[in-house]
């Protein structure tokens, strides 16, 4: 079931007419930044989490206890660029080597570059989105949120992952990018320490205000959650139990690119499991690593259009084979571990954690 609003790209209204001010923005679909945010973040756990606030010529990061989620977010300054981070961590910074936990996976999809999303609107930007998603066999995304310029679309999942996963939740945004490349998903937005535009805030380059607009529904009429696992079957080239000597051969299929008319090899890996369509789905560039290739170290890849912060410069200590005592004391652990004092009326002036 999809739930959608109709509201086209001007500001939200009040009840008279008013275009809605500092505190009053709300989203059609009813989901603010903290429902929004909450949906991936956990707020009953230790842990943090961080905004990234534009400060006049300068962007400040400042991070908060994940318990304090909901006191702080209301506190934001609506009309400042405002962006969130997508996963938790063991330290008031969003280093990888930080990580504690994700929750979702995400797609930072930059239409304002697309030719085909070009004098659509952003409801036709995301009918046109979850075409694609369907047409390439992926599942339809639990949230898709109008970023000002673009879209972003998430796949919540029923259960965080630690850190130990991050290796195989890597693999999955990287197909999931890719499967994604023409609608203009954004190739560097794939790693775990990113940061996407906070619901409610301004964009100010478009001075319109990022929104939910499409909402996939579960059972339970909340936005769907899929299964970790489940995911990685529909999106890998090769399920984790399907990789043995029993393992079928993957054969060539072409695929045609919806968007740009191209038609483009693709790798298809048949299902053994029974789950999900019948093909798997891979750029061959990516399969370079499998065939003897050059391998990639994935790690934080460089700053997208709407992620102007400095991303992760290091592998989690499960890649390096360092111990947890040496990666926290790389990063900075005898520093403070309290976020910024939320003695505030509106955030946006706070200093950031040592």
């Amino acid at each position: 079931m999809c739930n959608r609003c109709n509201d086209e790209t001007s500001p939200p209204v009040d009840a008279n007419g008013d275009a809605m001010g500092a505190g009053g923005i709300q989203n059609a679909l009813d989901i603010d930044s903290t429902a929004e945010a909450g949906s991936y973040l956990d707020q009953g756990r230790y842990g943090y989490f961080s905004l990234l606030i534009q400060q006049l010529n300068r962007k400040q990061q400042v991070s908060y206890r994940l318990t304090d989620l909901h006191q702080v977010l209301p506190l934001v300054d609506p009309t400042k660029d405002t962006w969130i981070s997508q996963a938790e961590f063991l330290l008031p910074n969003r280093r990888v080597v930080n990580l504690a936990r994700i929750g979702l996976l995400f797609v930072d999809v930059d239409t304002y570059r697309m030719p085909w999303a070009k004098g659509r609107t952003p409801d036709q930007q995301v009918d046109s989105f979850l075409y694609f998603c369907e047409q390439a066999g992926v599942p339809q995304p639990s949230l898709v949120i109008w970023s000002g310029r673009g879209l972003h679309a998430k796949w919540l999942l029923d259960g965080t992952l630690p850190r130990q996963a991050l290796p195989r939740w890597n693999a999955c945004q990287r197909f999931l990018v890719d499967l994604l490349h023409e609608t203009g998903a954004d190739p560097r937005a794939k790693d775990a320490s990113r940061v996407l535009r906070l619901v409610d805030t301004v964009n100010s380059r478009s001075q319109q205000v990022a929104r939910v607009l499409h909402i996939t529904s579960g059972t339970d009429d909340k936005p769907k959650r899929y299964d970790f696992e489940w995911l990685c079957e529909m999106l890998l080239p090769m399920a984790r139990w399907g990789s043995g000597k029993g393992g079928k051969k993957a054969e060539k299929q072409t695929v045609a690119g919806i968007g740009s008319g191209r038609k483009r090899a693709a790798v298809v890996q048949r299902s053994s499991s029974g789950l999900g369509p019948a093909g798997r789905y891979s750029h061959p560039a990516k399969t370079a690593d499998a065939k003897g290739g050059k391998g990639e170290r994935w790690k934080g890849e460089g700053r997208g259009e709407d992620e102007p912060a400095v991303l992760a410069d290091e592998l989690p200590a499960a890649q390096r084979g360092d111990s947890f005592r040496r990666v926290m004391a790389r990063s900075g652990g005898t520093g403070s571990s309290d976020g910024p004092e939320l003695g505030l009326s509106v955030i946006g002036t706070v200093n950031p954690v040592p």
